[in-house]
């Protein structure tokens, strides 16, 4: 089970949930230069704009990196057997940001006759 995967950080042929080279070779040069200023900046991003402060700081003091819609959809189409499903949530922690909501989906799931 993957919540808000990060296959690759880079875009390559149909792979769209990464960066373009230039942009992540700039993204690392800025992490290696003021990786707190990087991560504060980026966090209110992953997290998304619509949760609350503290959920940007936790995020800021645990970093990680952002997750596209399109690399669920993405690992959906190549990884055998998979299921997608999409939550309301937003940002790349839902786990962190939404527990419930991310509990309900896992235990559905879990529930399918298939999985049990």
């Amino acid at each position: 089970m993957l919540i808000g995967p990060t296959p690759c950080y880079l875009n390559d042929g149909a792979y769209r949930g990464g960066f373009e080279r230039a942009d992540l070779l700039g993204l690392l040069d800025m992490m290696e230069k003021n990786y707190f200023s990087w991560a504060g900046t980026l966090a209110p991003v992953i997290v998304g704009a619509d949760n609350a402060p503290e959920d940007v700081a936790e995020l800021q003091e645990s970093f990680c990196a952002t997750a596209p819609e399109s690399v669920g959809q993405y690992l959906f189409e190549h990884l055998p057997a998979a299921t997608l499903h999409l939550m309301e949530a937003t940002g790349h922690g839902p786990h962190l940001t939404h527990p419930e909501e991310t509990i309900r989906v896992i235990r559905r799931y879990l529930a399918e006759p298939a999985h049990a």
